[in-house]
């Protein structure tokens, strides 16, 4: 998981039955902001990193999706993360045409590329270390096969209906040079407190990588209107939990109703 340690928890987790669907859930401008923070008892919270996310409309039609995330300051003397994400959407299906990403974690560079060719099902991929040869794959595709940024955004416009407590669904995560198995759990409605930002209704989930087993349990909470931004995220580690706490957005398409006044 050193590949994908800010921003990718915070997209793989929120995952379901999907099929392509019509966009209702976000729009040309809007931007997430996140802090990751570092919780356990007896010991003081500690910021470790922050996460944007940003959408773009490009004058073809597509959406650029751009996830970045960085360690702040103070955590950089134990380790200097500062990755990138990004990827190309339809609009009309919110299915990949590309994606990529450029890691910068210490003194380790990552960079892979991958576009997708649905009239043939397949993704192809180049990847690696860039101390090293570059490697290449191809995969097959499914109809809820999605990477990591058009798999979080295709699953906000989720119908919420859909879910009930205690059913499972599945989704195939396209990952550079493999695919994931992920398993959602719809565990109910909870309320959130975000501080300064207020409190808010939000749907629960527990998620699950299934190649990891029972040690990859993670939870995420996803306001209850609309939008279905995610307010919260929250894995837990052998001494403590790890948070990713919304701090800020703009630009939303649709009112923030899960905002308790």
């Amino acid at each position: 998981m050193k590949r994908y340690f800010v921003i990718a928890p915070l997209l793989a987790l929120w995952a379901g039955t999907v099929m392509p669907q019509k966009n209702t859930a976000f729009g040309d401008g809007e931007r997430l902001t996140f802090r990751v923070v570092y919780r356990a008892k007896l010991i003081p919270t500690t910021e470790l990193a922050t996460a944007t996310l940003k959408v773009d409309k490009l004058p073809s039609g597509d959406y650029s999706i751009v996830g970045n995330g960085k360690t702040v300051s103070l955590a950089r003397w134990i380790y200097d993360i500062n990755d990138d994400y990004g990827a190309v959407v339809d609009p009309r299906t919110l299915r990949p045409r590309t994606a990529w990403a450029r890691l910068r974690e210490g003194d380790y560079r990552y960079n892979y590329d991958m576009t997708f060719d649905w009239d043939s099902r397949k993704a192809h991929s180049v990847y690696g270390n860039l101390k090293r040869p570059l490697q290449t794959k191809t995969m097959s595709l499914t109809e809820r096969s999605f990477e990591i940024i058009s798999m979080f955004y295709n699953l906000r416009n989720e119908d919420m209906a859909s879910f009930t407590p205690g059913v499972t669904k599945p989704l195939d995560l396209v990952m550079e040079d493999t695919v994931q198995r992920i398993r959602l759990n719809y565990l109910g409605q909870e309320k959130v407190d975000l501080k300064k930002l207020g409190k808010y209704n939000a749907h629960k989930f527990s998620c699950q990588l299934v190649a990891l087993g029972d040690k990859s349990y993670f939870y995420l909470w996803v306001s209850d209107d609309k939008n279905h931004i995610p307010l919260k995220l929250e894995s837990p580690v052998k001494v403590g939990s790890i948070s990713v706490l919304l701090t800020g957005y703009s630009c939303l398409r649709n009112p923030l109703d899960s905002q308790i006044k």
